[in-house]
């Protein structure tokens, strides 16, 4: 709703219904592009193009209506004579395969190598793990210091003699 009132805002030169308020508004900031002004389209080529757009419009309404109201089994037998463009047209051109093959399954074999078996196993768990083995390391050298008579491990600090 918004962008139909919208447009209504900055009306065409063409259609004569009066100024075109949003021009004027932003007028003053925009003063260097104004300067540098192309060639405006003149109205016949303008018209032109508005009418060839809607006479192709017009005919893809007028083929949709003959394949699917007027003659509903002419699809299927178009379908058989075309097969292969209709498969073309199905498959979208295989625009999807076309991209899974060259971005999504690079970058997922390069994130699963490098991200994950590189960056996450090799680094992160290896110093996870590292840090696990020193620990288990240095409590084993603790252990074996407190088996042995003399001072002893208590808190914060050593005590001499026996617990």
């Amino acid at each position: 709703m918004l962008s139909a009132a919208g447009g209504f805002i900055g009306l065409p030169a063409w259609m004569h219904l009066g100024p075109n308020r949003f021009e004027h508004f932003l007028e003053p900031s925009l003063e260097s592009a104004l300067a540098r002004r192309t060639p405006e389209i003149s109205t016949v080529s303008s018209s032109a193009s508005r009418l060839i757009s809607v006479l192709v419009a017009l005919t893809g309404i007028y083929i949709a209506y003959r394949f699917y109201v007027a003659r509903p089994g002419l699809p299927p037998g178009w379908r058989n004579g075309w097969q292969r463009r209709n498969r073309l047209l199905l498959n979208k051109y295989y625009v999807d395969e076309t991209y899974d093959a060259l971005i999504v399954h690079p970058v997922a074999r390069g994130s699963r190598r490098v991200l994950w078996q590189g960056v996450d196993d090799g680094i992160i768990d290896g110093a996870v793990n590292g840090a696990g083995r020193l620990v288990e390391g240095s409590a084993s050298l603790f252990e074996a210091h407190a088996e042995r008579p003399g001072p002893q491990l208590r808190g914060a600090g050593f005590s001499p003699g026996p617990s």
